[in-house]
């Protein structure tokens, strides 16, 4: 067994550790007799209160990457560009679903190889959002993602075990030892999975504001420039953009709502700001692929107008078993399976939403995990009328939600209530992308 005392000593002297002992920790712990919980979740807590340095950060990053196996595309052509985007995440953000497509329709080189996550705290998941597609395989083993990425030049995946498992062993004691918020951690814990994908490229959506799991912009940005910076180090082009979350994205929140909210922004018809956040991280990206700005954007708009995007989109969802006609039979029947209720104003002024709070009232509807073994109920969900600084009336409709029962429905209620501030004096909006680093 071995034993992390030597290094947690370092820690807790605020010594730095070398990538050699970054390497030993990660080969520990995914080891036959790996080091007691207490001791990992001790040096974990040293780690959290004293940081690492940026050379650190790199070695944890590059250690824990290295614990699992790595993607390897001998076999795609020569000329293959492999970018992918990865989201902090918020609330109604669904933006990976259709920027995915939308890329592939647009460039004939670059292939998206998409490791995506489950819902986290308030946040919702890509994966969780797919898997409420009939028959959708959301989780497939390297074998059978090959496959899927080899045929369509995209595929969007859960985590397999093979992928950095030193990751997930450290994110479970991180969760319950109130380790998470370290930006050190958060940057190895994101890029030990992205990097294993052997990218080329990667765009950053690094969000900020009341629903985002950084909500002060100063930390967002420290975590934006942490993960580019990493990422270069690797020999990964990485541009982060810093969008704002401090209302819902886009005008659905919830699993099947967001996969109907995906299939508008492929028709070009999707609410005004998840269109133009798909659109400009799909230019990014394409730049990334050495288009110019001009070409890239022309391109994003084609692959939208021609329906291209959207064909691509269902012909991967179908290569993983997903069933698009009978999701949308149970969109056009999901009325009789549940109740809504509108929320109208309760005085006329200025709307301010306490996102998180919104995102914690999905929870009680149903629509996210208060323990890991928790079922998602996939149809409820919130649509929300109104965004942030918006003029409204009172009796003016600003949210609906759909709910499954009346207890479920109170729970959520009070949380929307408390989220709800109307305030006399106009407000200025909040620009959509604050600041972009790596450009």
């Amino acid at each position: 067994m071995a034993d992390l005392l030597p290094l947690i000593y370092k820690k807790q002297r605020s010594e730095s550790l070398s990538a050699e002992e970054m390497e030993q920790w990660m080969g520990s712990i995914i080891s036959k007799e790996p080091p007691p919980d207490y001791q990992i979740a001790s040096l974990l807590a040293f780690i959290f209160a004293n940081g690492l340095n940026f050379d650190e950060t790199a070695a944890l990053t590059r250690a824990m990457k290295d614990s699992g196996r790595s993607f390897s595309f001998n076999s795609f052509p020569k000329d293959a560009l492999f970018i992918d985007k990865h989201s902090t995440g918020g609330i109604g953000d669904k933006i990976s679903i259709p920027l995915a497509p939308v890329v592939i329709a647009a460039s004939e080189r670059i292939h998206i190889p998409m490791i995506a996550g489950r819902g986290l705290g308030h946040t919702g998941g890509t994966i969780d959002k797919l898997e409420s597609i009939p028959g959708m395989k959301a989780t497939l083993p390297l074998k059978d993602f090959y496959k899927v990425l080899k045929k369509h030049r995209f595929c969007i995946s859960g985590q397999s075990p093979e992928i950095a498992p030193a990751d997930r062993i450290l994110y479970a004691l991180r969760d319950v030892t109130g380790c998470v918020a370290s930006i050190p951690l958060i940057t190895a814990s994101i890029l030990s999975k992205k990097l294993s994908e052997s990218l080329d490229a990667l765009v950053l959506d690094v969000k900020f504001g009341s629903g985002a799991f950084m909500q002060d912009f100063a930390e967002a940005e420290k975590l934006a420039r942490s993960l580019q910076k990493v990422s270069e180090l690797q020999g990964v082009k990485s541009v982060a953009h810093l969008t704002n979350m401090d209302t819902p994205l886009g005008r659905y929140s919830g699993h099947r709502l967001e996969i109907l909210e995906s299939l508008a922004i492929l028709r070009g018809e999707g609410p005004e700001d998840s269109q133009e956040l798909t659109e400009k991280l799909g230019i990014s990206m394409l730049k990334l692929g050495s288009y110019s700005e001009n070409e890239a954007r022309s391109r994003i708009k084609m692959a939208i107008e021609s329906g291209a995007a959207l064909y691509h989109f269902e012909q991967m969802i179908a290569a993983q078993g997903g069933k698009l006609a009978k999701f949308e039979k149970i969109m056009n029947s999901r009325k009789l399976a549940l109740r809504s209720r509108v929320v109208k104003s309760p005085a006329s002024g200025y709307l301010r939403w306490d996102t998180r709070k919104l995102g914690l009232a999905l929870i009680e509807l149903g629509a996210g995990r208060k323990r890991k073994e928790d079922k998602i109920d996939f149809d409820v969900g919130l649509k929300h009328e109104v965004k942030n600084a918006d003029r409204v009336e009172k009796g003016q409709p600003i949210l609906e939600i759909f709910y499954r029962t009346p207890a479920r429905l109170n729970k959520c209620l009070r949380l929307v209530n408390e989220s709800l501030q109307i305030e006399e004096e106009c407000f200025s909006k909040q620009e959509l992308i604050r600041k972009v680093i790596g450009e």
